[in-house]
């Protein structure tokens, strides 16, 4: 197993940058860094008002007076009736922006897919409930961050995030949080240009029933740069596909607790690399057990 101490950078913009690295034995090496453009969608705007009932697909609660497609940038202020993606339902958006005291619920069977955002894909202020699918980036990408969480998002047990072909991080928890029960896969498709989870402040909590993959970022597989992640259930970095860097590259406080697992592979550089935080271990971690670091 190799550990190499790296100083990792607090800032991720999508770009061509050259980075220059200092290794603990004094040496230094410099590689660039290409980051893809995403196709760009030129988006029209509508906004959720409630008006009449919960339904996603009621042209009566949308202002202008149309459902949304795939082509469309979507606004979901607190307003109304709260959203809902009833199951059999598949919503589509380049991007969405649910603010502050907004509410999104994706019933079982119903699905979300955003893709094609020059920006960030879904910025969240407000409050999702997914027990369905949240796609984030598809074919034409995400030029930015795939989702941005300021709010909360609590994905229950049948829910999935699933992101990928991102310009910058996977999941930016900045500020807010996430409660999985549910699934999260990142990168399981196609490369995140950045970190696969990037935490500023907030938390993630990954509950025993929760299963979090993260493969194919160029950055660490999870940034902790200062918030609090606590894993009851099982995080997986590596196990299908590289992770850039380090696996875990953990700056805030960490926990794993005795029902948790989490395995790290593939990592070119550190498995697991702690810098000024709290990382309390109590289950199970294991690195390189299927392909080495």
């Amino acid at each position: 197993m190799k550990h190499i101490k790296t100083p990792f950078s607090k800032t991720f913009s999508p770009n061509l940058k050259t980075v220059s690295i200092r290794l603990m034995a004094k040496c230094s090496f410099t590689f660039v860094a290409l980051i893809l453009s995403a196709q760009v969608v030129i988006a029209a705007a509508r906004t959720w008002t409630g008006a009449i009932n919960s339904s996603w697909n009621n042209p009566g609660n949308w202002s202008p007076a149309f459902v949304p497609g795939g082509g469309d940038a979507v606004t979901i202020p607190n307003t109304g009736f709260y959203p809902t993606i009833a199951s059999g339902v598949t919503a589509g958006a380049v991007e969405m922006h649910i603010l502050a005291g907004a509410k999104l619920i994706i019933d079982a069977g119903g699905t979300l897919i955003i893709d094609g955002s020059a920006g960030n894909g879904l910025e969240n202020l407000g409050e999702i409930f997914n027990n369905g699918l949240i796609i984030a980036g598809g074919a034409m990408g995400i030029g930015q961050v795939g989702i941005e969480v300021k709010g909360k998002i609590e994905n229950q047990l049948q829910g999935e995030l699933r992101v990928n072909n991102c310009s910058n991080a996977g999941i930016f928890i900045n500020s807010g949080e996430i409660y999985n029960i549910g699934k999260i896969n990142i990168g399981n498709i196609s490369a995140i240009q950045s970190y696969g989870i990037v935490g500023t402040a907030g938390r993630l909590i990954n509950s025993a029933s929760g299963q979090i993959k993260i493969d194919r970022t160029t950055g660490a597989g999870l940034h902790n740069i200062n918030g609090d992640f606590f894993n009851y259930g099982k995080l997986n970095i590596g196990n299908d596909a590289v992770p850039g860097m380090s696996g875990i590259n953990c700056q805030g406080n960490f926990y794993n607790a005795p029902t948790g697992e989490i395995t790290i592979n593939r990592s070119t550089g550190s498995g697991l690399y702690v810098e000024g935080a709290d990382f309390e271990n109590a289950g199970n971690l294991l690195i390189g057990n299927i392909a080495g670091v």
